[in-house]
Order: structure tokens, then C-alpha cells, then sequence
């Protein structure tokens, strides 16, 4: 919200819930590395394949394409310039 800010534009759409960050689940506020050390075999599990990867009692990418799935279908149907501002997990995705 405090980037989006100074964008100075006719029309901003707040408030949109599915752009939120990954749900990280049981490891919200943990780090990778942390991650790695408490729980090894998640940690190589989401080496193994990020984009299915759902963290404990959380989501995976596959969850969030779905999430957003309305916003992009919205993206390419306006007829003017659209910037998001988001978290990076759903700018990731924006892009495949």
C-alpha cells in the first residue's frame, strides 16, 4: 500500500486480498535457512518441486495462480495501462 501510494494515477484498485504474499503456513516468520535446519525434509521437498510445494497448513504456487487467476483475466481485458503492486511470490507468477 505505502509503494502503491506514490503512484500518482486516475484509478487505484485497493484492497485486493488474493495479491497477498504466499501463506507460508506453520514456517510464517521463519527464513529459509531456518526452515533447512528445523524441518530438512520440507526444505528439500520444496527444492524438489516449488511450484507444488504447500507448506504445512499453507499454499503453494499452484494455489495462488489459482487465487489470482480473476486479476489476470481483468489484466488483459483493460484497455489502458495496469501496474500491480504486489509481493513477490504473486509478481513471480504474474510472469508465466
Amino acid at each position: 500500500m505505502a509503494t502503491a501510494a506514490h503512484i500518482k494515477t486516475a484509478t487505484v484498485r485497493r484492497g485486493l486480498d488474493c495479491l497477498q504474499e504466499i501463506n507460508a503456513g506453520d514456517f510464517t516468520g521463519l527464513t529459509y535457512s531456518e526452515i533447512k535446519k528445523r524441518h530438512p525434509d520440507e526444505y528439500e521437498a520444496r527444492m524438489r518441486n516449488k511450484l507444488e510445494y504447500r507448506y504445512p497448513n499453507g499454499e503453494s504456487y499452484i494455489d495462488i495462480i489459482n487465487r489470482i487467476d480473476h486479476v489476470i483475466l481483468e489484466m488483459e481485458a483493460a484497455d489502458f495501462p495496469v501496474i500491480i503492486v504486489s509481493h513477490k511470490a504473486v509478481l513471480r507468477l504474474n510472469s508465466l
